[in-house]
């Protein structure tokens, strides 16, 4: 649901009416964010050697905040945000809890763990910033075409950026790196089935890899012609 919503509210920032005006993207990372939420159950962890007195030894610590690690940490942290929008007067959607709506400042927000994505005009998203940054520490960009705007950030691992004919999105440049290496393709160019059988071989996919190495007069199937081209 996040991924649609993110689609969303980026279309949401593309687009411009009379009464909102031009719309900008924030994106806002929160620090140690899980450490604002309180521990919820009854959680004990060992004291770490630098905390614990002569004597202490056979002690443990109970938590009163999450920690990183536990089970329901994430879980708390949202119940945390949701009552921190909420005081705000955001509305919460029926459908996707992680998402919230201002309707009279113009503001929609997606939160993703630790992520706080928010569209609307840029005043009303100053005026959100300032207001998370008195309760967490933030680390934020901002995606928009007015001074101080970045014309390319990230968003949830994925690449966002500004462009003469609106606003694209792009996978994470990370997964093709990371499909380069393992298949051990050093320059861009268009290799023959023979050559990337070696490659394909650590892949598991056996029919794949027939279907690769094996002669043949008939057209390769679509998703093998796209896997030869990017080579």
């Amino acid at each position: 649901a996040s991924d649609v919503y993110k689609r969303q509210i980026l279309s949401h920032a593309a687009t411009t009416t009379v009464r909102a005006g031009r719309r900008a993207v924030m994106i806002s990372d929160v620090k140690r964010a899980y450490f604002h939420a309180k521990c919820k159950r009854l959680t004990y962890v060992k004291l770490p050697p630098e905390d614990t007195l002569p004597g202490e030894e056979h002690l443990c610590g109970r938590l009163n905040s999450s920690m990183y690690g536990t089970r329901d940490a994430a879980a708390n942290f949202q119940e945390e945000v949701r009552l921190f929008m909420l005081r705000q007067n955001f509305t919460q959607s029926s459908y996707s809890p992680s998402c919230y709506f201002h309707s009279g400042r113009q503001l929609q927000t997606l939160v993703h763990g630790d992520d706080f994505v928010g569209v609307g005009p840029h005043e009303q998203l100053g005026q959100l910033t300032e207001v998370l940054q008195q309760k967490y520490k933030l680390k934020t960009e901002r995606l928009g075409i007015d001074k101080g705007d970045k014309d390319e950030i990230r968003i949830l691992n994925k690449v966002v950026r500004i462009t003469e004919s609106g606003i694209e999105l792009e996978a994470d440049p990370r997964h093709a790196e990371i499909l380069i290496r393992n298949w051990t393709f050093k320059k861009r160019k268009r290799r023959s089935p023979q050559e990337l059988s070696g490659s394909l071989r650590t892949l598991k996919h056996p029919n794949l890899w027939t279907n690769l190495t094996q002669p043949s007069s008939e057209p390769w199937p679509p998703g093998l012609v796209t896997t030869a081209l990017i080579a």
